[in-house]
């Protein structure tokens, strides 16, 4: 039904706190009351000729990105696994997988990092027929142990990147899906640390994505809900049950407009996924038939 309308629809992007949906691509229309939208994170799509609301969610959903084959795997709502022929590079050697909605109506965006080079390739739609990256641009200094992180860190709707330095505890942030020696938003969080890592996620569902980190020694998470600098975190718990060699990943898996922690075990071959930042145990368990290779865990996010 989606494509049938797309020569016909302006967007709208849901604001929780004014409960409005806000025009995005009219500039004539004016924000339309949506009282009974209860997603925080949701998209709605708007028939001119037929009056009629669609609504997208912003859904979150483990998966495991294989580098030697440029493959995907994404368990579904059903808990089924989805795999996709990630044909938009053919790089293999330290790749770093991030997901995100790279522009308006982006219904499955998914993006590489490649740390050698400081190059990221971002593609809007991964389920395409394309073998061309949407994006692809240079950010941060090459061949640093520096991690990548992804999140609407405006609260515009879009995703984009940013870089988190171990050495120095500071976050790089980026707007803009272009080539920059200075980023837009950076500041440090944080203890110094090699070990610790940094995560993005919208910690109070208001729509804007914010740092973390996470202490992987002692199971600590430590978050952040504002672009500042700061050494006391605005969130702190210990995760219960977790173990040191478990690699975290973010997403709203509770569907509740907040995101919150999962890890992978790979040794077991199962996701383990909390839907709150406490420091309680786990909310749900997904074993995973593993793919006999590398696997890499991210966060896939989509519209459904």
């Amino acid at each position: 039904m989606l494509e049938k309308l797309r020569n016909k629809i302006h967007t709208f992007f849901y604001r929780p706190e004014v409960q409005e949906l806000l025009a995005e691509e009219s500039q004539e229309a004016d924000p339309v009351n949506f009282e009974h939208c209860q997603k925080p994170k949701s998209f709605v799509v708007f028939d001119t000729k037929r009056r009629v609301f669609i609504t997208k969610i912003r859904m979150s959903s483990v998966a495991l990105y294989c580098p030697d084959s440029h493959r995907l795997m994404v368990v579904d709502e059903n808990k089924q696994q989805q795999w996709i022929d990630v044909n938009f590079s053919e790089k293999k050697n330290a790749v770093f997988p991030l997901s995100g909605l790279w522009k308006k109506n982006c219904e499955a965006g998914f993006g590489l990092y490649f740390p050698e080079t400081g190059e990221f390739s971002l593609k809007n739609d991964v389920f395409g027929q394309s073998e061309q990256a949407d994006y692809t641009f240079e950010f941060g200094p090459e061949a640093q142990t520096w991690l990548p992180i992804s999140g609407d860190w405006d609260a515009d709707g879009v995703s984009s990147i940013g870089l988190y330095d171990r050495a120095k505890a500071r976050f790089y942030l980026q707007n803009k899906h272009q080539s920059h020696i200075k980023a837009d938003i950076q500041f440090n969080f944080g203890p110094r640390h090699l070990n610790w890592l940094g995560v993005a996620g919208d910690w109070n569902g208001n729509g804007q994505t914010t740092v973390g980190l996470y202490d992987p020694d002692h199971g600590i998470a430590m978050l952040q809900n504002q672009h500042q600098g700061s050494i006391k975190p605005d969130i702190r718990f210990k995760i219960a049950g977790v173990l040191k060699d478990w690699q975290p990943i973010i997403g709203d898996w509770g569907q509740n407009g907040i995101d919150s922690f999962a890890f992978w075990d790979n040794e077991n071959s199962q996701f383990y996924l909390k839907y709150q930042n406490d420091n309680g145990g786990f909310d749900d368990v997904i074993a995973i038939k593993h793919p006999g290779e590398t696997v890499i865990p991210v966060s896939f996010t989509s519209l459904v």
